[in-house]
């Protein structure tokens, strides 16, 4: 009898028991995944825009022209790839066991001045050294964790995410220009079209046959472009600003400027020598810099009468 009398429970519940009892919240690996996912579907994606149905349409009477700019797109694309891959192997940035031996004994059992313990690490970790959580490691001179390249920028690491970060902001600006110019030829930006360019209105006049699915995904893609042009030209010119004060992120947050140096010196700890900067915007090479990220010289407070 009791069996009869139990419920079958079914489908339907189960989905709403499986729904209110799920996790939503995406996890450390998921983010990382959708941020790399984000920037590889961007960089394809616009490469074979450009090169298919772009600049063939607009240059298609101007072989100088269309040679140019395709030189120019595949310098762009070639820059970008190049500079994240650099970024994303940060693995020099890691902190281990040896690092601490390079300049204390290791018969010394006391963490070194100025270093931490990292509780999750178990190793000690120098100044401005910070763990990790998503990549599980303390970062030597940790500024912040890109989802883009699904790493730390560390001290090793961020010369080639700031031109990184600069050939995205180029490279999206480039793509809206020439998004445009492609556009204009049936959506002209001096007339009433112009609303065509907004979402809402483009959508509508899909759904009634004014615009066509390839238009349509353009003029998303435009989007997407511009707000990835304003993240990365913020994130461009943040590191400039933080790199000319000798700080991190972190630091200039905290208003923490006990590292700062003159300028030149700031971009040399950084770049390697300053001479090396403009070959690095052009050429995607490995610099060595003269430091290596483990110790750091504190600025002198200045004593009134001294």
């Amino acid at each position: 009898m009791e069996l009869r009398d139990r419920k079958s429970v079914s489908l339907k519940d189960k989905f709403k028991e499986h729904y209110h009892n799920r996790d939503f919240t995406p996890t450390k690996t998921q983010v990382s995944g959708f941020g790399m996912g984000f920037f590889g579907f961007m960089v394809i994606s616009l490469l074979l825009e450009a090169q298919f149905v772009l600049v063939p349409t607009i240059y298609s009477e101007d072989a100088w022209k269309f040679w140019l700019i395709t030189s120019l797109i595949w310098l762009v694309f070639l820059e970008t790839v190049s500079n994240w891959y650099l970024s994303y192997w940060d693995v020099k940035n890691y902190v281990k066991s040896e690092t601490r031996a390079k300049y204390f004994s290791s018969e010394m059992i006391e963490t070194p001045p100025g270093w931490i313990t990292c509780p999750k690490c178990q190793v000690d970790a120098p100044p401005r050294s910070h763990h990790c959580n998503h990549c599980g490691k303390c970062i030597l001179k940790r500024d912040q964790h890109c989802f883009f390249t699904g790493s730390c920028i560390g001290f090793f690491n961020q010369k080639y995410f700031v031109v990184f970060s600069f050939y995205v902001a180029l490279g999206s600006a480039f793509a809206i220009y020439l998004q445009i110019s492609y556009l204009s030829h049936e959506i002209s930006l001096l007339s009433w079209d112009i609303f065509t360019y907004f979402i809402p209105v483009t959508l509508v006049q899909w759904l009634l046959g004014n615009v066509t699915l390839g238009k349509l995904f353009i003029i998303i893609h435009m989007y997407l472009c511009v707000t990835t042009m304003c993240m990365a030209a913020f994130v461009f010119l943040w590191q400039i600003l933080i790199i000319t004060y000798g700080a991190t992120s972190f630091e200039a947050w905290k208003q923490i400027f006990v590292y700062t140096h003159s300028a030149a010196d700031n971009f040399s700890s950084v770049f390697g020598s300053l001479k090396v900067i403009p070959i690095l915007f052009f050429f995607p090479i490995k610099v060595e810099q003269d430091s290596d990220g483990i110790m750091w010289e504190v600025k002198r407070k200045r004593v009134k009468g001294h």
